[in-house]
């Protein structure tokens, strides 16, 4: 249902905004519960959601470095809230939530790179998000393929992991992290 439609919303300007709020509106009366379910879950995810690359030193590695990526969507911490991951956990076919305390709030997460390319990416690529996450998803969406390539074992494609890594979360506090791993990968090689 959502491949045509994902042209039309691509294409949405600022001020069609009504329109495209009353096409929504139009074709989720059209839809099944199953299918309102799954539009929410990606609006959900676009305003809660997080697409984490990792990395980790480790000299034994022959460039020194492991790369992790990882997916989760949180919520404070209520039986209600509990029942809703519950149900995106039963909707993805794995994962796991955990009590994030420090936070006091659970949060959904499969940190498995087949779980997150055969579910997590199928499942957005047809329930499209609309903010600027989007990019980060894009960007996710490669750093995966690049992973499940082998790419990140050796210099070149660490390299650009490291630098599509960069271009998520522009507000991120880890920016000098990736430059220095980055200085770091140069001498190790």
């Amino acid at each position: 249902m959502c491949q045509g439609e994902c042209i039309v919303y691509a294409s949405w300007k600022q001020e069609e905004s009504l329109e495209f709020i009353l096409l929504i509106i139009k074709k989720m009366k059209h839809t099944s519960q199953e299918e309102n379910f799954c539009f929410y879950v990606s609006g959900f995810i676009d305003g809660e959601g997080c697409f984490s690359v990792s990395f980790r030193h480790l000299s034994k590695l022959v460039v020194g470095f492991e790369t992790k990526v990882s997916f989760a969507v949180g919520q404070k911490q209520t039986k209600q809230n509990y029942e809703l991951l519950d149900r995106i956990r039963i909707l993805f076919n794995g994962g796991a939530i955990r009590d994030s305390k420090g936070d006091n709030c659970y949060k959904y997460e499969t940190r498995k790179l087949d779980h997150i390319r055969n579910k997590i990416i199928p499942f957005l690529n047809k329930y499209p998000l609309y903010t600027s996450k989007s990019n980060d998803f894009v960007l996710f969406s490669k750093i995966c393929s690049l992973v499940a390539a082998k790419q990140h074992l050796n210099k070149t494609g660490l390299l650009q992991i490291i630098n599509l890594a960069e271009g998520m979360n522009p507000s991120g506090k880890r920016r000098t992290e990736l430059s220095k791993m980055r200085a770091k990968l140069g001498e190790i090689l």
